[in-house]
């Protein structure tokens, strides 16, 4: 009688402690792989902001070319006009 109390006693102990560690380790599963997912969240938020930024650089950069190439025709009009008084 003993032997059988004790061996139930020793199986619910041990079912109930497995039973407590895997719920634990399924929370710590999903936390981990929320913060996971959360920090692949704020690289996508990051990579749209620089991925923006290029694109406004791009836009910046085009402009001046434009004014860099209108001044150079400015300047070579300018040099054939002191050409032609000389």
């Amino acid at each position: 009688m003993f032997w059988e109390w004790s061996l139930l006693t020793i199986l619910s102990i041990l079912s109930i402690f497995l039973f407590v560690k895997m719920y634990y380790f399924k929370s710590i599963t999903k936390i981990q792989l929320q913060r996971a997912l959360g920090n692949v969240d704020i690289l996508s938020e990051e990579l749209t902001k620089l991925r923006n930024e290029l694109k406004v650089l791009k836009q910046r950069n085009s402009k001046h070319r434009q004014e860099t190439d209108r001044l150079n025709g400015k300047i070579k009009a300018l040099e054939s006009r002191i050409d032609a008084l000389l």
